[in-house]
């Protein structure tokens, strides 16, 4: 069965769309052989087809996508909850009673105020490295 180039240039076809393309010639030879329906309906049919299955595949993407940024946003809210709690909390807050405490020679207050915010938070960086690449891994967003 061959496609006529009205039918071919009434869709617009481009070359990037190659694959489409070859997908909706191939359905409209079905559809036009078996169900013995005009040429013209077949095209649009199969046209309107693809169209469908390939708004279906985008919105299971989509889908997939949410539920990423959902469990990334979820990482960094933990992640940044337990920086403020090491940062504001052990450096500020709580200071005096974790100064009662010494750690090196000095107060462990004193210490997550200078430098134990800043490990932790350099610590933190990895930890959110390692589970973005699982995440990566367990909704296929990885580029290897």
């Amino acid at each position: 069965m061959e496609v006529n180039g009205k039918i071919i240039e009434e869709y617009g076809f481009e070359a990037a769309e190659k694959r489409f393309f070859l997908e909706w010639k191939s359905l409209i030879s079905v559809l036009y052989k078996e169900n013995t329906i005009p040429l013209d309906e077949a095209a649009a049919i199969a046209y309107h087809q693809l169209l469908f299955n390939k708004l279906n595949s985008n919105s299971m993407t989509t889908k997939n996508s949410k539920r990423y940024w959902k469990e990334n946003l979820k990482y960094l809210a933990i992640l940044l909850s337990i920086w403020f709690v090491v940062s504001f909390g052990f450096g500020i807050i709580w200071v005096n009673e974790l100064n009662v405490i010494r750690l090196g020679g000095f107060k462990l207050g004193f210490w997550f105020a200078q430098q134990g915010s800043i490990y932790v938070f350099v610590l933190l960086i990895f930890v959110y490295i390692r589970l973005m690449n699982k995440l990566d891994k367990k909704y296929n967003f990885n580029k290897e």
